[in-house]
């Protein structure tokens, strides 16, 4: 009885982290997405990789196999792209944007930024992010 009890939980907890593991391939690809989007959208030369490539320091190959697909994007990538375009932070990584500017933590009086925008515009919902999503 107690080594079909074992065997029950041990079953749960696997499809527990297979389902989890399968949550984090779909965060991946629909980061890889829009970055895709960005991409696309964004850096219109031709020779689009190779001027990814002088641009970041990252491997014009690199970004092809993100762009077809072959690969997830590294953090290297994710970063250096919003160095150039930091108001798609927000969607890039989250898939959700909040209609205004984005703030530096560090930056001095960032706090007074957010209430003033938000004493302007009340009728606009606060939205928060939950860690679970």
């Amino acid at each position: 009885m107690a080594e079909s009890n074992k065997m029950e939980r041990m079953e749960r907890r696997q499809k527990k982290l297979e389902h989890r593991a399968t949550e984090v391939e779909k965060i991946n690809a629909d980061v890889r997405e829009r970055l895709i989007t960005i991409i696309n959208n964004q850096v219109i030369y031709s020779g689009r990789y190779e001027y990814l490539e002088n641009r970041y320091g990252i491997a014009a190959r690199k970004w092809k196999n993100v762009c077809n697909r072959v690969q997830l994007p590294g953090i290297d990538m994710l970063s250096s792209i919003l160095q150039d375009y930091p108001w798609f932070s927000m969607w890039l990584m989250l898939g959700k944007s909040n209609n205004s500017t984005q703030l530096d933590g560090t930056m001095e009086g960032w706090e007074k930024v957010i209430y003033d925008g938000l004493a302007r515009d009340e009728s606009q919902p606060v939205r928060t992010v939950d860690a679970g999503d």
